[in-house]
């Protein structure tokens, strides 16, 4: 079992609530990858590619995700949606928002787990 990560950043480094949440996807024991979704967030890419833990960074560098606004945070993990078992969002309201959107336009009633 893959699980993607979702982290939360601020283009130039990751927030403390991805730290926490790496931590709690590693204790599962399944190689974590890390997708970073930004403007100008190569150095955010950079940073979470060298904590313990981390398999693989998926970088998505793009002005459509600058503000990382629900909707094409939503399409973006859905294309991914394939390659994994898992996906894992620190439990804050901004990385809420893409897997609320996701549900509305899928229909899917998996709804949120949160600790």
């Amino acid at each position: 079992m893959t699980a993607l990560l979702i982290a939360e950043h601020e283009n130039a480094e990751l927030k403390e609530s991805s730290h926490r949440a790496l931590s709690a996807v590693t204790a599962l024991g399944a190689p974590v990858h890390i997708l970073i979704a930004g403007l100008h967030a190569r150095p955010a890419a950079e940073a979470a590619a060298q904590l313990i833990g981390v398999e693989k960074v998926l970088l998505a560098d793009h002005p459509l995700y600058e503000h990382q606004l629900a909707e094409p945070m939503a399409e973006l993990v859905l294309s991914l949606s394939a390659s994994y078992n898992a996906f894992v969002a620190p439990a804050t309201a901004p990385a809420k928002k893409p897997h609320a959107s996701h549900c509305g336009t899928t229909g899917c009633d998996a709804g949120l787990r949160r600790d």
